[in-house]
């Protein structure tokens, strides 16, 4: 957050592995159904869409979601994870399966049931192998790459329904070159609630950009195999563009009272110099140095509203003297 009399604070974040279930408290209940049912309003719909992306009937997008959902809650070793269908995994569905369906809806239906069956074998055995590390080697363009083709298939996919300009093909090119020669079919009034549709969300997510902005410490999450100092080197270097000569850690806490298996690691970062690797410019911040002494001031003016910066800059300011 500073680079002048007092370099940024960092922190990270671990969670402890195991069943949540074994630490569950029977006060919580209350509140977790109302969580539950309020997440099942929108993933019903959401799941339903995904479906159709995939190429598949409505329905096998609910009964998709319900097994893993289960399973997930008594096996599963974070009560903050999102599990359930996404966009990305159904558009790749449909990507591998329509070609060889060849137009036969039960055959099409028998392929992605299949193909969920070889994916889900495979990942147990890259867990029973310990292959999670393999992740890891997956470099930074290799990821946008990925993304911005699952972004292109997934917009070309969509043409013929914000249109309506019918559109057949199995693939990202067949269905871009059935759209360009049927374009003469466009249908003005879907296109203009189409278009209507996304000025909404446009604006919206501009109006809420435009609100205003809060500042923080370089914070994130620690990886697997992954040192506490270590993670907290690497969010200082992707956020704010340096690395630490000496990491001093303040204080640990739970970020949550109804949560205990999610502890904050804050540490006090001294001895700048400028990271090796680049910030990630993927994340919509920006960076400013402040005297330490102007983030006190900061913090008990009430400029800064995140928490955990506020309880790391109290901290620093404490075991500093100031």
């Amino acid at each position: 957050m500073s680079r002048g009399e007092s370099p940024p604070i960092a922190s990270a974040r671990s969670i402890e592995s195991g069943p949540w279930w074994r630490s569950y408290q029977r006060e919580w209940l209350s509140r977790d159904l109302l969580a539950g049912v309020t997440v099942a309003a929108y993933m019903v719909p959401q799941v339903m869409g995904y479906a159709a992306i995939a190429g598949l009937p409505p329905i096998t997008g609910l009964w998709a979601s319900l097994l893993p959902l289960v399973v997930y809650a008594l096996l599963g070793s974070s009560r903050q994870l999102s599990v359930g269908p996404e966009s990305t995994t159904a558009l790749m569905t449909a990507t591998v399966v329509a070609p060889l369906a060849a137009g036969d809806p039960a055959r099409y239906a028998m392929l992605a049931a299949a193909l969920a069956v070889v994916v889900g074998v495979a990942c147990l055995l890259a867990y029973a192998a310990r292959l999670g590390f393999v992740a890891d080697l997956l470099s930074r363009p290799v990821l946008v790459g990925y993304l911005a083709g699952v972004a292109l298939t997934m917009i070309v996919s969509q043409l013929g329904k914000v249109t309506g300009v019918p559109v057949t093909g199995d693939s990202f090119v067949g269905n871009l070159a059935s759209f360009g020669r049927h374009i003469g079919q466009i249908q003005p009034a879907t296109v203009l609630f189409a278009a209507a549709v996304l000025a909404v969300l446009l604006v919206g997510q501009y109006r809420y950009v435009a609100k205003g902005f809060f500042w923080e410490m370089p914070t994130g999450g620690q990886d697997a195999g992954e040192t506490r100092h270590a993670a907290a080197q690497r969010e200082l270097a992707e956020e704010a563009g340096y690395e630490a000569g000496r990491l001093t850690e303040l204080c640990d806490f739970h970020t949550s009272k109804s949560v205990l298996r999610e502890v904050a690691h804050l540490f006090l970062a001294e001895d700048l110099r400028p990271a090796a690797r680049p910030p990630d410019h993927t994340e919509f911040i920006e960076r400013r140095a402040f005297p330490f002494r102007e983030v006190v001031a900061m913090v008990e003016r009430g400029e800064i509203k995140d928490a955990m910066t506020i309880i790391a800059v109290l901290r620093a300011a404490r075991q500093r003297g100031d």
